[in-house]
């Protein structure tokens, strides 16, 4: 298994890696813009000169020739499970973090998508994993499974330059195939349009890609306003999504046992 951490415009401040067990660094690449390589101190994958956006690397990491990848945002930190109602961050690298990776590269023996939950809340979630919910920042990836229940080949999913990683979590659902979330830890992040990473994102961006997931994931995806209190990323308002993953998981195993069923990958959006 291979640890992928996509990054752009961040040099010098590289907050998952710190968190990344000696024992898996061999295992870690950063993905950055050729530019940027000699200044990072770690092993680097060059990215394309085509991938300009997050969706783009997304999907280009999913096509990586190896069984197993873990593909992850590179403003992470983690915290353990202690299985008392609380959790303990981690405040400097350790060894008890292969404790993740290894569980994560056991689960993707049979599971072609396995991720970490949140931080919030994630001291209540049942041990050692729960299924079929949201995947975010995280995304441990068998890739064989993935192509193989699609014909041989990854779906796309890099529409927009933002959300593809929800765009293949829910192609996997709408199909049936269902995702793991490990507990016994859990992740958080920095704060969203921080510099570099996905600060490209707009209003516009955001609304549109919202948008076709509503109507290519619906009833199951819904388009909300969402008016935040203090992540304010977006202005005071901002279209975002509301989603019953457990049940567009059992829709997609429904249909998948049906007699008429046929493969459902995301339509190209129509430009008008």
């Amino acid at each position: 298994m291979i640890l992928f951490i996509m990054t752009r415009g961040r040099v010098g401040r590289q907050h998952t890696l710190k968190w990344i067990p000696e024992s898996w660094l061999s295992r870690t690449f950063l993905v950055c813009p050729e530019a940027e390589i000699e200044h990072h101190g770690h092993q680097c994958l060059i990215q394309p000169p085509h991938v300009t956006n997050y969706s783009q690397k997304f999907q280009w990491l999913l096509d990586y020739p190896d069984e197993k990848v873990v593909i992850m945002d590179d403003d992470l930190f983690f915290s353990k499970n202690l299985a008392n109602g609380k959790l303990s961050t981690y405040k400097e690298r350790s060894e008890e973090l292969s404790g993740l990776w290894e569980q994560m590269e056991a689960l993707l023996d049979e599971t072609a998508l396995v991720g970490v939950p949140p931080r919030q809340m994630g001291h209540l979630a049942k041990l050692p994993f729960v299924v079929n919910s949201k995947v975010i920042c995280i995304q441990g990836v068998n890739t064989e499974l993935v192509k193989r229940a699609f014909g041989g080949k990854m779906p796309k999913v890099d529409f927009f330059p933002i959300m593809s990683d929800q765009i293949f979590a829910m192609t996997l659902l709408k199909n049936g195939i269902g995702n793991k979330l490990i507990t016994t830890f859990c992740q958080d992040h920095g704060p969203s349009q921080a510099p570099g990473g996905c600060d490209y994102r707009t209003i516009a961006m955001q609304e549109e890609a919202v948008r076709y997931i509503g109507e290519h994931f619906g009833p199951f995806a819904r388009v909300v306003t969402k008016k935040p209190k203090t992540a304010k990323w977006l202005g005071d308002t901002r279209l975002d999504l509301t989603v019953q993953w457990k049940q567009m998981h059992m829709d997609g195993s429904m249909r998948k046992h049906s007699p008429v069923y046929r493969v459902w990958t995301p339509p190209a959006p129509v430009v008008s």
